[in-house]
């Protein structure tokens, strides 16, 4: 009587169903293990995880214009928030002799300036950068004050490492009406980056309140939108107005 291990044929597929199965264990995920994460990449100590694709269309709009119509290097960049996205429409005219290029975008916490340097900062080569960030890290209330500053002067170091020789005119944060609650917040930043920017020969400091608040210290209805937070065409009008002495100051400075 012939056995199955006798028969050649029926011990060969034997051999290869094992085989398989043997396979099979190997490639098999164990039950309830998890997909790997998709790796987290961080910009300039910002991680991926911060930034949320928040802004991603905005900055790929950005970067669609510039691959359209390049800027020529040595202008001025306005970067920052929404008060810097809403300066846009009047810059032509207050501005007509200046090369500049506005990269606000609204919304924009200081952390995000810093995760997009290389795309809206660095190609530019800008000889001023006139800079306004971080009023919208005071609203979130996992944000300290410090940690806006930590991100603004970050942000200096990288300008001063990245583009040597390029002057930030650096504009304070405002106590907007419609925020507060968050005043004191705004006041603990604007104490600590007042210093760090006295401190850096590269930059120089614009007081926001001394133009948005009248002498008797409250703040100039006059010259906000109805939503009290943001300039009205007043306002950018007085803004331009109180900044072009210093913008021209610094570049007039020597490069280098």
């Amino acid at each position: 009587m012939t056995t199955d291990d006798s028969n050649p044929l029926r011990s060969s597929k034997a051999r290869t169903w094992s085989t398989l199965l043997a396979a099979l264990i190997v490639i098999m995920p164990i039950a309830g293990a998890q997909e790997p994460e998709a790796p987290v990449i961080d910009r300039h100590g910002i991680s991926r995880v911060e930034v949320a694709g928040k802004h991603e269309s905005e900055i790929a709009a950005f970067l669609a214009a510039d691959a359209k119509s390049p800027p020529a290097p040595g202008g001025i960049l306005f970067l920052g928030s929404s008060t810097i996205r809403l300066w846009k429409p009047f810059m032509a005219e207050q501005f007509p002799d200046l090369p500049w290029i506005n990269r606000g975008f609204g919304g924009g916490r200081s952390w995000e300036c810093l995760y997009f340097f290389d795309e809206i900062v660095t190609p530019y080569k800008p000889r001023l950068i006139v800079y306004f960030c971080g009023t919208n890290d005071t609203v979130d209330p996992g944000r300290t004050a410090e940690s806006t500053v930590n991100n603004t002067k970050a942000f200096l170091e990288l300008v001063h490492r990245k583009l040597p020789g390029t002057r930030v005119l650096y504009l304070s944060l405002t106590k907007a009406p419609s925020r507060r609650n968050v005043w004191d917040k705004v006041d603990a930043i604007n104490r600590e980056m007042a210093a760090a920017i006295q401190a850096d020969p590269q930059a120089a400091w614009f007081d926001m309140n001394e133009l948005v608040f009248d002498a008797a210290g409250a703040p100039r209805m006059d010259l906000y939108r109805e939503d009290q937070l943001h300039l009205n065409p007043a306002g950018y009008s007085a803004l331009a107005k109180a900044t072009r002495p210093l913008i021209d100051a610094l570049l007039r400075l020597p490069e280098g």
